[in-house]
This record gives structure tokens, sequence and C-alpha cells, in this order.
């Protein structure tokens, strides 16, 4: 009896945790942390800065730093560090911003985070949260941002210690930002609330967090030669048994990333077709530096791609242009069945999906899975800005190539009778009703790239709706 009731327990606890959001950055941090080069970021963790932070309740840090500086990175460092001290009365959360994902972090949103972080790090749920779930699951709703806030006040009473780490902060909206640095500053007035915040150099976040603490996130130049002698095993053999070639791989990268850690990363990635000891040499001459390293750093990733034989560089593009032009992320199986739609066909051919692991190949390291959503997405935020900047070069048609796959998707015999019925239930009129969910659950998982196209197909036809004699308007027209 003892056994069932534990095992009820842990459903609910999980169904409320789930209820409660489903944002999951603690798996990011496994992720980002999982990135970290030994030996990293010990300055930062010594710094007369964090120090004070570390030792004085209720302070907020204000770690500012120029894209690409590492800042992420070194946030996974600190809230692993602090994840040493967790107890039944000392909690660590943490929050991993993303420019990408603003209908999902909204700021209700992260607050429930904190709060399920919070109880996560307990042993039992305290009742009053437990009523509000219980409340909102019968009646079929969500709770507000007013009873979030209540609750997560009630729940951070019973911890002595709060550290919240916040990352990238900046990658926020205002309408986002705002009220969560506000909510936070407002409960660190009563509670014992020690918050540390990342961003870039941006004025308003410092007056937004009443007077921080701040201190400069700049790529540490030891920090860069650990990352560069931790990846030299990703380099042609030619590199292994050639200590001074390993030497001059290492200084000459430390000496252009000027504070950039993901200059750093940059540089190696285009090392890696590199097979000849004067092959790496030559490139090592022309790494870029300076205000425009990264946009240069792109460029020669976007060459790299055009370099690729003809297979491999169609599927890097393609992908690229979906990457950056959709209107929301997609999962792993939706890119592999956006790539694999063939215009003029009727049905979806299994055969021609591609292998997820030859995607990210042939991408030259501009394109990584979300650790949290699962999701294909660029490296990082510069790397968007890059493409909106320069997209239209590279992708010319991208945004009629992807309503024309959206249509034919849309268009494919499988959807011919429209919307998915449930024929067992046919009404005594011999009407189909309506499907269950279980059917529609059914159908986007076999057709994952599904609810992107119908929901977003013509927002990306908008753009041709002047003509039916394109591809866009025949399909519109068929």
């Amino acid at each position: 009896m003892g056994s069932l009731q534990l095992d009820q327990d842990q459903r609910e606890r999980h169904a409320l945790f789930d209820w409660l959001t489903t944002l999951n950055f603690p798996a990011q941090q496994d992720v980002f942390f999982g990135r970290w080069q030994e030996g990293t970021g010990q300055w930062l963790l010594h710094s007369a800065e964090f120090e004070t932070w570390m030792s004085t309740l209720g302070k907020t840090l204000l770690c500012r730093g120029m894209p690409g500086a590492g800042k992420t990175i070194l946030a996974s460092t600190v809230i692993s560090h602090l994840s040493t001290l967790c107890s039944d009365k000392i909690s660590v959360v943490c929050i991993y911003s993303d420019y990408r994902k603003q209908h999902e972090q909204t700021p209700v949103n992260l607050i429930a985070s904190i709060l399920k972080q919070l109880l996560q790090h307990q042993t039992s749920i305290p009742e009053d949260i437990r009523r509000c779930y219980r409340h909102h699951a019968y009646s079929g709703t969500c709770p507000n941002a007013k009873e979030i806030y209540t609750l997560l006040q009630s729940t951070i009473s019973g911890v002595s210690e709060v550290y919240i780490v916040a990352d990238a902060v900046d990658e926020l909206s205002i309408q986002v930002r705002q009220p969560l640095l506000s909510n936070l500053c407002a409960l660190q007035e009563i509670h014992t609330l020690n918050m540390m915040v990342t961003s870039r150099f941006i004025p308003q976040i410092s007056r937004e967090l009443r007077d921080p603490m701040c201190l400069e996130i700049r790529t540490n130049d030891e920090d860069v030669r650990r990352y560069v002698q931790g990846h030299l095993n990703d380099l042609a053999r030619c590199v292994m048994g050639n200590p001074q070639l390993q030497e001059s791989i290492v200084d000459s990268i430390v000496n252009v990333v000027d504070g950039m850690f993901l200059l750093a990363r940059l540089h190696m990635d285009s090392l890696t077709d590199k097979t000849t000891s004067k092959a790496i040499k030559k490139s090592l001459e022309n790494l870029p530096k300076g205000s425009d390293a990264l946009d240069t750093a792109y460029e020669q990733a976007m060459q790299r791609i055009e370099d690729q034989k003809p297979g491999f560089r169609d599927l890097a593009k393609r992908t690229l242009t979906w990457i950056s032009y959709t209107y929301e992320l997609l999962t792993v199986a939706g890119v592999r069945h956006a790539l694999a739609v063939e215009v003029g066909e009727s049905e979806f051919d299994q055969e021609n999906l591609d292998e997820i692991e030859d995607i990210l190949s042939v991408c030259c390291g501009l394109v990584i899975i979300d650790p949290e959503t699962e999701a294909v997405r660029l490296v990082h935020y510069t790397t968007q800005e890059y493409f909106k900047k320069f997209g239209s070069r590279h992708f010319p048609n991208a945004r009629e190539d992807i309503a024309v796959s959206c249509l034919t998707y849309l268009l494919f015999n499988e959807f011919g009778g429209g919307w998915v019925w449930d024929v067992t239930k046919e009404g005594k009129d011999g009407s189909l009703r309506w499907t269950t969910m279980a059917l529609v659950r059914d159908r986007l998982q076999k057709y994952p790239f599904l609810l992107y196209a119908a929901r977003f197909w013509a927002w990306h036809a908008k753009y041709y709706a002047s003509s039916f004699e394109d591809k866009v308007g025949r399909l519109l027209t068929r």
C-alpha cells in the first residue's frame, strides 16, 4: 500500500512540474557545462567581484561582455560551482534566455521555471501549491502571473539562500525582460536572494537591476589556450605528431580572438578540413581579427560550404535556409522532413530522409541541436544576425523555396481528405465526428513537418501573392 501511495505521489509531482512550465533549464545546463574545457573560467570564480557577490547575501552581479565572449559557458561554470553548495536550505536556479524562444520564454513561464527548480530541490511539495495545482487541473486552466509569483514568494521563504544565474537576458524582449527583472528585484528585497546576470553592454539592464556590481566578461587568453589544446585531436593526423605545428595553432588563435571565445571555436572549425601541415599554416596566416572578425569567419564558413561536393553543398544551404528563415524552430524530425520534400511529388518518400549527423556535418559548425527542445538551430545569435544581413546573397530564393515546400507537403495525397476523421465514431446521421486527440498525435508524429506547414505556409507565400505564374502561385491554384 505504501509503495502505491509513493508511486501516486511521484506521478503527481511530475505532473505538477509539467503543469507549472515545460521549460527545462537544468537540461540545458548539463549540455552547456558539457562543453566546458577543464580549467577554464577560474579567473571569474577567483575575481574580487565574484567573491564579494558570493560572500554578501542579497547582492546582484551583472557580467557584461561582447557577443561571442563565452558568457554562456562561464554562466554554466558558475552554476556548476554553486551546485556544490546545494542543500535543503540552499538552492541554485538557472535561466538560459534565447532570442528564438520568445513565444515560450514569457514572464509567467520564466517565473514558473524558478519556482519549478526550487521545488525540484525539495523532498515534498508545499500544500498551497498542491491545492493550486488540483484546482487548475480540475478546471483545465493555467495559473496567471500573480498566482505564480505568490507561490514563488511562499516557497522561497522556506529557503535560507537562493542563487539565481540568468544568462543572456539581453536576448529577451523588453516586454519580457523588464517584468522578470522587476519581480526578481522585488523578491530580493524580501528574501535572501543572490542574482547573477549575463548580458551584452546595454545600459538599461543595469538600471533595471538597480545598481548592481559589474564585471566585464572577456575571453581570457589562458582559457582560449586550454580550449584549443583540448580540441587539437579534432584536426588532421598531421597535427598529432607535430608539436611545433600544435604550438603554432594555439598561439595563432589566441592572438587573434580578441576577447571572443566564439571566434576561437569558428577558427578551430575552419581547420578541420585541412589535411596537410601546409594547408593549416596557410589558414593560420589568414585568420580574421578585428571588429569584423565574426562576419569574416562566417564568410569563410560559407565558403567552406561552397567548396564541398555539390550534394553536400546543396544539403547545407537548404538546411541553413530553413533554420534562418522559419518563424519558429523545427525539431530534428521536422527539419529532416522539410529537407526531404520533393517538389512535384504527391507522396512523402521515407527513403529521401537525410540523417541528422550528415546534416550537421555539412553545415561546417554553424548548426547545432538545442539541448532543451531537440530543435535544430544556428550555433549563436550572431550567426542569425549575419544571415539577416547577408542571407539574401547566400539564399536568394529562400522564402519562395520554403513556401513551395510547405504547400507541396500540405498537398500530399495523404491529406487529401482534409482533417483527420475518426471513422469509428460515426454519428447517427452517418456524418463523421471530429477526431480523437490520439489520432491527431499519431498523424503529427508520422508527419512532423505538418504542423509548421499548416501554420506558416501563408506567411511565406505572401511574398509571392501578386503572381499565380510562379511556383507558389501554381500550387495555390491546384
